[in-house]
């Protein structure tokens, strides 16, 4: 390859894109032996040839010379060769090369040769893909929530018992294959417990009703008599309040799929060379959920009533002497503490990802004729209080 926009012997191209873009009415493009760097998207009636020598413009056509051209997709694409609808196209003696394994996203499918519709024949061409990207680990919940206070209002028929936790997230079925490409297959987040319960109440403070004190002469006769009742009523205790629910756990997101060559809805056929997948991406773990807050501690006790005399004596002096003795409304008895809040659910394992040497949907065919087929390990699926689908791995679906 050149440098220049030409595309001509002594000036030829820097890509095969240029060169694709600059036919004009021609039908081949010449590939020099190289590493190029770019992802190819192809148009009818082309051939693509690699193995030339370039100056020279010479060229050894025998199938190991497929290694001498390389096509690799850069960082930032999960496909090097897309064709969308194309006819009459040849891909010749090369090399399709995925990105490399370091520039693979999280949970990222990654393909050789992606073609929907239309057709596409390979001759001598080798293809190797490295393995998917693994899904993202769920989120544990981080915090658990403060002590519960002791100070919730006097309620009859509390428990003080703990809550039931929140039920675990699902784990991801297998992902989907469909004509845009894989879609990885995420676990479910856990659930939120319930709040622990308040405690139980104390004893009932009383009310105690008394005549009143307010003692005045009557006539001349000086004799106490009563003029009015008051009530001495004690408050109730406080009661511990019901610990707060745990965090919960966030899923696992699932893991991309390893695809040599992918044909939604196109015909593809392959002569000589040689396909390889690399591994499915493993499932992401789902989160834990955190533990619930503690219940608050036993409430405080109720205040006693405010102290009231009883009744004056009858036929007494209105002195201090003639006042019967004070009496007070009872205090509520302190509440029992509260319970402790649930756990969190913990979120359900993401799908791995699988791989494939090829693999066909939406009447896609793919017609490997004295080609090599290997491909890799099926991904696990991700862990948790429910795992995630393990994915497939085989020459093709």
């Amino acid at each position: 390859g050149g440098s220049g926009s030409l595309c001509s012997k002594t000036t030829p191209c820097g890509s095969i894109t240029t060169a694709i873009g600059a036919l004009s009415g021609r039908s081949i493009v010449y590939v020099a032996q190289g590493t190029y760097v770019e992802q190819v998207t192809l148009v009818s009636n082309v051939l693509v040839q690699g193995g030339w020598v370039p100056g020279a413009w010479t060229r050894n056509c025998g199938p190991t010379n497929a290694t001498a051209t390389i096509i690799q997709a850069p960082a930032n694409a999960n496909k090097t060769i897309i064709a969308s609808s194309v006819t009459n196209t040849t891909l010749d003696t090369l090399t399709i090369k995925s990105k490399d394994q370091g520039n693979v996203g999280v949970g990222e499918s990654l393909y050789g040769i992606f073609a929907t519709g239309g057709s596409l024949a390979l001759l001598n061409v080798n293809v190797t893909v490295v393995s998917a990207g693994a899904g993202q680990d769920g989120v544990p919940a981080s915090t658990v929530p403060a002590q519960a206070p002791n100070n919730c209002a006097f309620a009859t028929g509390s428990t003080g018992v703990g809550a039931v936790g929140g039920a675990n997230g699902a784990g991801a079925p297998a992902g989907s294959f469909s004509s845009g490409g894989y879609t990885p297959s995420d676990g479910t987040n856990g659930s939120q417990g319930a709040s622990g319960q308040n405690g139980t109440q104390g004893t009932d403070a009383n009310n105690l009703s008394q005549d009143g004190v307010f003692c005045t002469l009557v006539l001349q006769d000086g004799i106490c008599e009563p003029t009015s009742t008051r009530t001495s009523t004690g408050t109730n205790g406080t009661l511990g309040c019901g610990g707060s629910p745990g965090a919960i756990g966030t899923a696992g997101h699932g893991g991309g799929s390893s695809v040599g060559v992918y044909a939604a809805g196109a015909t593809i056929t392959i002569n000589g060379g040689a396909v390889a997948a690399g591994n499915g991406g493993k499932g992401g773990n789902g989160g834990a959920g955190g533990a619930g807050g503690a219940g608050g501690n036993a409430g405080n006790p109720g205040a006693g009533g405010p102290s009231v005399p009883t009744n004056c004596r009858a036929s007494q002096p209105c002195s201090t002497s003639g006042i019967a003795p004070f009496v007070a409304g009872a205090a509520g008895g302190a509440g029992g503490p509260g319970g402790a809040g649930a756990t969190g659910g913990s979120g359900g394992g993401g799908a791995g990802g699988s791989s494939y040497s090829y693999f066909f949907v939406s009447g896609g065919v793919v017609s490997p004729n004295g080609t090599t087929l290997t491909f890799g390990s099926a991904g696990a699926g991700g862990t948790g209080a429910n795992a995630g689908a393990t994915g497939s791995a085989a020459q093709h679906n």
